[in-house]
């Protein structure tokens, strides 16, 4: 797995949100192992009833399914890297956000998102691509993501015109 998406990147490509476009990039790109953490199923469940829609989950979670190489488990080992993150985080870090980062760690791959709390992960324990913000209006222009690249201790945001296998 050379990537795994938060729930937040899978919302964009679920819901048709900000950051669709480059998921569906990632998702193309033969270099790219996709991953999905079993936690975003929750989330998803929780999103789908806000809108009066859980009745769908259990498909739409099935049909969504094969689009990814990997479905990530949490189990104790998880939750201590999680833990792990956590402190070193600068902001506060939800917990499902943080085990799903821990996740991306265990495996080495690129969290791919679209959080902005994630940023206070210090970049040499995460490797992340920032994905652009749901924007309730004005959404901003597609293809202004942003990865996050790791130099002399510290993180700078820079757009990323490499493929998707480049990593710092």
């Amino acid at each position: 797995m050379t990537h795994l998406l938060d729930s937040s990147a899978f919302f964009a490509f679920f819901f048709d949100e900000p950051g669709r476009h480059r998921v569906e990039e990632l998702l193309r790109e033969p270099a790219v192992e996709m991953g999905l953490s079993v936690l975003t199923s929750v989330e998803l469940w929780a999103r789908l009833r806000s809108e009066g829609r859980d009745m769908v989950f259990e498909q739409e979670w099935e049909d969504h399914l094969p689009l990814f190489e990997q479905i990530v488990s949490a189990d104790f080992p998880l939750c201590l890297k999680a833990v792990e993150l956590r402190r070193a985080a600068t902001a506060r870090l939800p917990t499902i956000d943080s085990l799903i980062a821990a996740a991306a760690v265990e495996y080495d791959a690129v969290l791919v998102h679209r959080d902005p709390h994630f940023k206070s992960i210090p970049c040499h324990l995460l490797k992340q691509e920032l994905l652009p913000e749901k924007w309730p209006t004005n959404p901003p222009l597609e293809g202004s993501w942003k990865s996050f690249d790791c130099r002399a201790e510290e993180c700078r945001q820079s757009p990323r015109h490499a493929s998707a296998g480049s990593q710092a």
